[in-house]
């Protein structure tokens, strides 16, 4: 029945409506207040729509509601404190609803949330101690908001953390010593922040990790030989810091890496010939950095690069003719260095 459109019943009686998935069918307007009075409602997906003038504040009356999907939406305004009484849910996803205001503290009762996702909004403020006693967590993703202070030690407590967003916030201090100890995490993007201090030694102790995104931070020192353990990484991005020394040997070890992006620190070495074993690599991103040396012949054994800048460093030497066999490469910087000859037509 077109009537019903996106609702799902429990029993043939209308009102056991335990299910309404309106996505992506330009609904418009404020979210009906009836909604709020279908005790049984378990699922409410109303995601990639026009609604505004936010989250209605009875939205805690909902205590079965086990999934809230108003992604994509604008809803303005904050999050109710209310919406701590849904105690059932495990899904909270609220990316890019132009939400506003600090995380009300009522968060800390959601003690079922698998999935909390608000990318993409205007929450600020310190997360404080609200989030950490939600164990059953396994992704935190805040993305690109205005979050302030630091990590606290107490994230280790988030035991079944699989995936760790926070980028693109103005978070300060160091990583939490507590981090390494979460060794569920396969994703970690902490980009775009003001964290410092060094990268932590025993990051490598987090094997299950296929990202490890802090680029756009202010680590400093040098890069842990132990990130070599990480032998399941495909993206490795620690960009823009103030990184010195070597470009480790060691990350040849690294098998599995797609991408390799180390551009605009301070690194002083020649390119290691072992990087030459990562023969998945798509992406070698060195430039603007102190690289010394000719141009790293071990990089034209990598056939599989489409993007390669190794541009703004100390090289010398004429580029070599080989870099014509690079059939896959779309993309490729070399300049700001001692480097003559064209490239092969």
């Amino acid at each position: 029945d077109p009537d019903w459109y996106g609702i799902n019943c429990t029993t043939t009686n209308d009102t056991d409506i335990n299910a309404i998935s309106i996505e992506s069918i330009g609904l418009s307007g404020t979210i009906p207040s009836g909604l709020f009075e279908l005790a049984p409602l378990q699922y409410l997906i109303m995601n990639n729509n026009s609604l505004i003038n936010g989250i209605p504040t009875n939205i805690g009356s909902l205590t079965n509601l086990l999934v809230l999907n108003l992604d994509r939406n604008k809803l303005d305004g904050i999050i109710p404190d209310n919406i701590g009484s849904l105690s059932s849910l495990s899904v909270l996803s609220l990316h890019r609803c132009a939400l506003l205001g600090p995380l009300p503290s009522s968060f800390s009762q959601l003690t079922h949330l698998v999935n909390l996702n608000l990318n993409v909004n205007e929450i600020h403020g310190s997360i404080g101690t609200i989030l950490w006693t939600l164990d059953q967590l396994t992704t935190l993703s805040f993305e690109d908001n205005g979050l302030t202070g630091s990590i606290s030690t107490a994230i280790s407590q988030l035991t079944s953390l699989q995936a760790l967003s926070l980028g693109i916030n103005l978070l300060n201090g160091t990583l939490p010593s507590t981090l390494v100890a979460m060794t569920s995490l396969t994703h970690i993007s902490l980009g775009e922040n003001k964290l410092s201090g060094s990268i932590p030694s025993d990051i490598g102790s987090l094997i299950q990790l296929t990202r490890l995104a802090l680029y756009s931070n202010q680590f400093e020192y040098t890069i842990p030989t132990e990130i070599a353990s990480l032998t399941r990484i495909l993206h490795l991005s620690l960009n823009s810091n103030l990184l010195i020394g070597e470009l480790p040997s060691i990350l040849g070890s690294l098998t599995t890496l797609r991408a390799l992006h180390l551009e605009d620190n301070s690194l002083t070495s020649s390119v290691p010939i072992a990087i030459g074993q990562l023969t998945h690599l798509t992406l070698f991103d060195v430039s603007e950095n102190r690289m010394y040396g000719t141009f790293p012949q071990v990089l034209l054994t990598l056939t599989g690069l489409t993007y390669l800048d190794v541009s703004t460093n100390f090289l010398t030497s004429t580029l070599p003719p080989a870099i014509g066999n690079m059939t896959n490469l779309l993309y490729f910087r070399c300049g700001t260095n001692s480097i003559s000859g064209t490239l092969p037509s």
